[in-house]
């Protein structure tokens, strides 16, 4: 394979031939002579880790200003001394079409210019090199005339950093049209340039020589852009070319989900005339197509959703903006509330059900209120009163909400992340100021409407905190009218709190900050009802310093000489977990309490200092107990 004289006691073995042929990876022996003597024979492998069969080419690079394709170059490893040439062929088109490449041959550099002047469009590049000056090519390609049997390649498309995504959450003056796709794109050179979306799976039927489809598997259903003039990228790459599709076909109607094929074609800026098999028809000295580039891409389309689901715990009795959420395009809206522990066990899939997309519940229960809505797409907040659809007040507590939503083309509503589950959460009912029946007097009011509850209850003493003033209609046939009735409020103070009065059917009042400020309100009531009935009133309600739950704790006797300590403590009904801690710290007692009192024992209970905490519904308080029997 090669000889080598040593003339000092190294030598440096480089695995190519006497004609510069590199060597294959393998096991080589090497005899070593002393004058006519045969000495002995080494052995050496030789792994070749630069892969010299590749593809040489590194990157491809367009630059406007010099209208040049820049290659560049793997350099291959080898002596000092020896020269490296690199034959890069190209091509039109992105096909590998017959009788179409051409050369540039460089020596001993790695970044070529390549001038496509006005052959601008999509080019195809591999490369060979050589150690021999050319006598020997790798990869080794049998090849007919000058056109290349197919290599690893490197494509410069003429539509080149494409781009595709969807609209911002955030970009509100997209949600009507469904979830928007935008497609950015830069280009060559100044183009007429057509999109269309094609059904999923389309292929190209036929090609074109320079490699672009002539005709596809299946036809467009939607047309973007036809022939429309689009700009180069400019020198410093500065300009981007945006088209955008709402998910709709032809007729305007939202495609279904799936997967879809867009397909963008670049013309030349001196056509007039759009030839789809690419025939020549301009004089130059190379003929050129008149499409002069092609890009292929996906789009997956997922229409119906609600995202950024929040429920706000209620507060009150009127309820305000209860459930927010965002919904992706047009549809109607179902919440359900259930009990709270729901579990569900899917979805309703009938589409002559008429809970079609509903959350199918676990048996034995149904929804205590249902809220239906037909709203388009945006951000949406319902407001929900805590009321069943029977009118029953809800207790305090935490229940189970549902959210779905159908289009008109039965299409049901995924959440955020596409999944197509049951989306439920829970909602509270956490009321600062209770309703009452109670009249503290007899009515002063005048007109012909029957008014059964008021909260805070008229004429009578309430702690601080409360956030509404509302009242309630008897009358089956009263639906309050918001346009002529009104309510006003004003504190101790003599300042009017102004808020906008709301109305859910025959409830009527407002919500207000805390009031914290201790002392006699008084609240004048005009109502007005939509069939004509009315009633006008004043009344007041008095606000006094609130008691906290550390202020309802009481354990006695305290200090304790006796057998037992009794604990009591403001609850609504909840359970308590009360511990007794000693002065180090340990646990010393553990319940759960149903009601009040609990007593503690004090048998086993050494005198000292104790600490007591009580826990109920969230609000925690800790007494001190001494015990000196």
């Amino acid at each position: 394979m090669k000889n080598y004289k040593l003339k000092i006691d190294s030598e440096t073995v480089i695995p190519v031939s006497e004609t510069v042929i590199p060597a294959k990876a393998g096991i080589y022996r090497f005899p070593i002579k002393l004058g006519m003597t045969l000495c002995v024979f080494l052995y050496f492998t030789f792994y070749i880790f630069n892969c010299l069969y590749s593809a040489e080419i590194q990157d491809v690079v367009f630059e406007p200003e010099t209208a040049s394709n820049i290659i560049t170059l793997y350099a291959e490893e080898t002596t000092s001394d020896t020269v490296v040439t690199y034959r890069i062929w190209y091509s039109s088109g992105n096909y590998d079409s017959e009788n179409n490449w051409a050369q540039v041959t460089v020596t001993n550099q790695t970044e070529v210019k390549h001038y496509i002047g006005n052959r601008l469009g999509d080019f195809r590049y591999t490369a060979q090199h050589s150690f021999n000056g050319g006598a020997t090519w790798w990869p080794v390609w049998s090849s007919t005339g000058t056109n290349p049997s197919p290599a690893p390649v490197v494509l410069s498309p003429y539509i080149h950093d494409f781009m595709r995504g969807c609209y911002g959450e955030d970009d509100e003056s997209q949600l009507g049209m469904g979830p928007g796709w935008f497609f950015k794109y830069q280009l060559f050179d100044d183009s007429y340039v057509t999109l269309r979306i094609y059904p999923s799976s389309t292929v190209a039927a036929s090609q074109t020589d320079f490699g672009f489809a002539e005709a596809t598997t299946k036809e467009p259903i939607r047309t973007i852009i036809h022939k429309t003039p689009r700009s180069e990228e400019m020198i410093d790459s500065s300009w981007w070319n945006t088209d955008e599709w709402d998910c709709r076909d032809d007729s305007g109607t939202i495609v279904d989900n799936g997967i879809y094929v867009g397909v963008i074609d670049a013309y030349d800026k001196h056509y007039t005339v759009f030839d789809p098999s690419d025939n020549d028809t301009l004089t130059d000295p190379v003929p050129q197509p008149g499409r002069r580039g092609q890009r292929w891409f996906s789009i997956p389309v997922d229409i119906l959703r609600i995202m950024k689901i929040y429920a706000n715990p209620i507060t009150d009795y009127i309820g305000s903006q209860t459930f927010t959420y965002r919904l992706t395009g047009a549809a109607k809206v179902t919440i359900k509330v259930y009990q709270g522990g729901v579990t569900f066990t899917g979805i309703d899939t009938d589409p002559d059900s008429d809970t079609y997309g509903e959350p199918l519940p676990v048996g034995g229960y149904t929804a205590l209120k249902t809220l239906d809505f037909y709203r388009p797409a945006g951000n949406w907040k319902e407001t929900w009163n805590g009321y069943t659809d029977a009118g029953a007040l809800l207790p305090d507590g935490i229940y189970t909400y549902t959210i779905s939503a159908v289009n008109d083309y039965k299409r049901i509503a995924t959440n955020d992340l596409g999944n197509d589950h049951p989306i439920f959460g829970n909602v509270t009912i956490v009321r600062t100021d209770p309703p009452s029946d109670e009249e503290g007097e007899a009515s002063t009011g005048t007109g012909n409407i029957v008014v059964g509850t008021y909260a805070p209850p008229k004429n009578k003493t309430v702690s601080a905190g409360v956030s509404s003033v509302i009242v309630k209609v008897v009358d089956d046939d009263v639906i309050v009218d918001t346009s002529k009735s009104a309510i006003a409020v004003t504190d101790p103070l003599g300042r009017e709190i102004k808020t906008t009065p709301k109305a859910d059917g025959r409830t009527f009042g407002m919500n207000v900050p805390p009031l914290t400020v201790t002392g006699e309100y008084k609240v004048h009531l005009n109502l007005v009802a939509k069939n004509g009935k009315y009633w006008t009133e004043s009344y007041k309600f008095t606000v006094e310093k609130a008691i906290s739950f550390k202020d309802t704790l009481i354990a006695y006797p305290n200090p304790a000489k006796s057998e037992s300590v009794k604990i009591t403590y403001q609850t609504s009904g909840e359970k308590a977990n009360i511990k007794i801690f000693n002065l180090a710290g340990d646990l010393i007692e553990d319940e759960s309490v149903d009601a009040p009192p609990y007593e503690w024992k004090l048998s086993n209970i050494g005198n000292g200092l104790y600490f007591c905490q009580v826990e109920v519904g969230g609000k925690k308080a800790i007494k001190t107990i001494m015990v000196a029997r």
